[in-house]
């Protein structure tokens, strides 16, 4: 993957990135494996809230992703080939805060990179 400018696509109407004008290609590949896999986002608002309600008042998104692959292969010896991709964890933060901010606190997150380059879709 080349570090070149962000690819332009127009977002669905009423989804996350909506109020985005640019989406990196990272951000594309997200949101089809987000789509297709339903599962990782249900783990990843079940954990961020076992981690909220334990009295965490900050935890790392990253953590939550290497909780969701212990939870897949170990605690229900599902498939073992189950990858998850490190570049989603800011992306599962993001969107949750989307949805609830006040989980805005709680996930640290930094600019993207096609934040940091927006081009506008014209």
């Amino acid at each position: 993957m080349t570090d070149g400018p962000a690819r332009q696509i127009a977002p669905e109407p009423g989804s996350l990135f909506a109020q985005d004008q640019t989406i990196d290609e990272i951000q594309v590949r997200f949101h089809k494996f987000d789509k297709a896999n339903p599962r990782v986002w249900h783990l990843f608002q079940k954990f961020a809230e076992e981690a909220r309600a334990s009295g965490l008042e900050r935890w790392s998104a990253d953590a939550i992703l290497h909780r969701i692959r212990w939870f897949v292969v170990i605690e229900t010896k599902g498939d073992e080939d189950f990858k998850l991709n490190c570049n989603w964890s800011s992306r599962y933060a993001r969107k949750l805060i989307h949805q609830d901010k006040s989980w805005d606190e709680f996930f640290q997150t930094r600019t993207l990179n096609s934040e940091k380059n927006e081009r506008k879709i014209e």
